[in-house]
């Protein structure tokens, strides 16, 4: 069966501040202006949470003037591929001036080429965002964001100029080709509610979708279809699609990823401290693909084995351990052949500091990845499963907190609600303070849209296995939990169409009186 595989991958580099990794700053200033100036994380304004990188500039007491040229900014390398003669650059840029205005330009440079070129014309304290095209040549590129005096820059004691930079991406083109496509065929890339994004039909065997106005990363997934405008294949969602990406339509292997852990402690702690992560290769008829090599590699943590080989079952493991709490992505990559493309797939693994210990005399207490919050207050938690929804404002900046992380609320020791933070917000004044947002995991059922689904004179139980193996299971989001032994003695034939994977589990668990939940270990449980 015909499947698309991504072989080129758009994304050269992407970066939402959240840390300085490579970064490394270059200052060229006077004396006095060096010492009251600086590049730096800031959760004061940023376009994406927790932060943005700062570029402040200040005029201290007889510091003399800044010659047009001088600069503060931060530095690191970029590769551009073998080929590549221009690439997509985009980033939001922002500034404030306090009390006046000073002659320095917001300016982003990839090698010789200047992307971005700032002035104090722009208007002040909201979000701008420069997208366009940069030429550049294959090879290291110095990738440098910061402040430039485009002027002199007069001295004007405690005179103050705040630049933002916020989610800076280069990749190879602002559109997508899914290429191998018979006469007729067309490309669609709708989002996670199944919106159209974009679709395009091919010429010469190639789509080309324009996505040259999208933000990166786009969230979604493709459907082809044939030339009488017939659906012949959907492919999985996926959060990481960027411009410049090239998809190959028709027969390949192919790879899927299953853990027996969503959730893990640091080692030390509490069980469970590791996730065995189990990929499974297929050949292009759907068998087994035995004796094929597998690489591992992980964004946070630690992997054992980072390699492996396929066997009889075309299945092959490895564990993941980590020391400090966060989120790891897991890949799993088969290199290919000459005639089958190089192929893979991620998987999630939120590391907690240890489990949680909630305290049964507390009225509110907080944990947020395994980790206590001593002073929070609960605004708004909703029971609703059409919202499940809970707000928390913690009165201090707490550097530990980060987007993506699973939080729980205890009342009295019982569990009130966990969910993961979705929005996550900081001020400085009048008072340092964080709010947080999150849904519990339920929503990652309502998410899910499956157009159509008929089962014939099957058991309710084996109904809720085929829901989640085909419709949830590829989201890697919830692991399958304890399905009530009653539902294996009640059989129905049923039909439907256009529903949320949430709204079918509830239909089919109300017809043995049960109901769906999603506990914090991320399991799904029918009873």
């Amino acid at each position: 069966m015909p499947t698309l595989v991504r072989q080129v991958e758009g994304k050269i580099y992407d970066s939402r501040f959240d840390d300085l990794n490579g970064w490394v700053e270059e200052e060229d200033l006077p004396t006095l202006w060096a010492q009251a100036s600086y590049t730096a994380l800031t959760d004061g304004a940023y376009y994406s949470s927790p932060y943005s990188l700062l570029a402040l500039t200040k005029s201290p007491a007889n510091a003399g003037n800044v010659s047009a040229g001088q600069y503060l900014r931060r530095k690191r390398t970029v590769t551009i591929p073998a080929g590549v003669t221009s690439v997509r650059m985009r980033v939001r840029h922002r500034w404030h001036a306090a009390p006046s205005t000073m002659g320095f330009a917001r300016r982003v440079r990839l090698g010789d080429s200047l992307f971005l070129d700032g002035y104090v014309s722009d208007a002040q304290d909201v979000w701008l965002w420069k997208n366009d095209v940069v030429n550049t040549s294959a090879g290291d590129k110095d990738l440098r964001v910061g402040v430039e005096a485009y002027t002199t820059v007069y001295e004007l004691q405690n005179n103050t100029q705040y630049h933002w930079f916020d989610d800076i991406v280069v990749c190879r083109s602002g559109s997508i080709k899914v290429t191998n496509l018979a006469t007729g065929y067309k490309a669609k890339l709708l989002d996670a509610s199944d919106a159209l994004i974009v679709e395009a039909t091919e010429s010469g065997g190639t789509a080309t979708l324009d996505v040259s106005t999208n933000s990166y990363p786009i969230t979604g997934r493709f459907k082809i279809y044939d030339g009488g405008n017939n659906l012949v294949h959907t492919s999985e969602l996926s959060t990481d699609i960027y411009g410049g990406d090239e998809y190959l339509y028709g027969e390949s292997y192919s790879i899927a990823v299953e853990t027996d852990n969503y959730i893990i402690n640091r080692q030390g702690a509490s069980s469970p401290t590791s996730a065995t992560v189990t990929f499974t290769l297929k050949d292009e008829a759907g068998s087994p693909a035995v004796g094929k090599a597998i690489n591992f590699t992980t964004s946070h943590g630690t992997l054992n084995p980072t390699s492996g080989v396929t066997g009889d079952d075309g299945k092959v493991s490895t564990t993941l351990t980590a020391t400090t709490m966060g989120v790891a992505v897991v890949k799993g990559e088969w290199p290919g052949t000459d005639l089958y493309p190089r192929i893979y797939v991620t998987i999630e693994v939120s590391l907690h500091r240890d489990a949680d210990s909630p305290d049964s005399d507390k009225e509110y207490d907080v944990w947020i990845q395994g980790r206590k919050i001593w002073d929070c207050t609960a605004t708004r938690i909703s029971s609703n499963p059409a919202e499940d929804v809970a707000e928390l404002e913690i009165p201090y900046i707490d550097v530990d907190v980060k987007g993506l992380y699973d939080f729980a609320i205890y009342r009295y020791g019982t569990e009130l609600f966990f969910g993961r933070i979705e929005v996550l917000t900081k001020r400085i004044a009048p008072t340092p303070a964080m709010k947080l947002q999150g849904r519990t995991m339920v929503q990652a059922l309502m998410r899910t849209h499956i157009e159509s689904a008929s089962f014939t004179n099957a058991t309710l139980k084996s109904i809720i296995e085929q829901i989640h193996s085909q419709f949830l299971a590829p989201f890697k989001q919830v692991l399958l939990g304890t399905i009530s032994q009653h539902l294996e003695n009640i059989s129905v034939t049923l039909s439907e169409t256009d529903q949320t994977a949430y709204d079918l589990l509830s239909k089919v668990a109300a017809l043995g009186a049960a109901t769906v939940s999603v506990d914090a270990d991320r399991k799904m449980h029918v009873r």
